[in-house]
């Protein structure tokens, strides 16, 4: 339980946060929605 929480909040982290360097996002989407995704199954 404490691991899907874990995950679920790192996902939610990577979706909100956006660092860029110069054009190009560090905190890519799709490792967040992918996160969030593996622990709803």
């Amino acid at each position: 339980m404490d691991q899907a929480f874990n995950r679920i909040f790192w996902g939610y982290l990577f979706v909100w946060i956006e660092i860029h360097l110069f054009v190009v996002d560090l905190l890519p989407d799709p490792i967040g929605y992918w996160l969030i995704l593996s622990e709803s199954r």
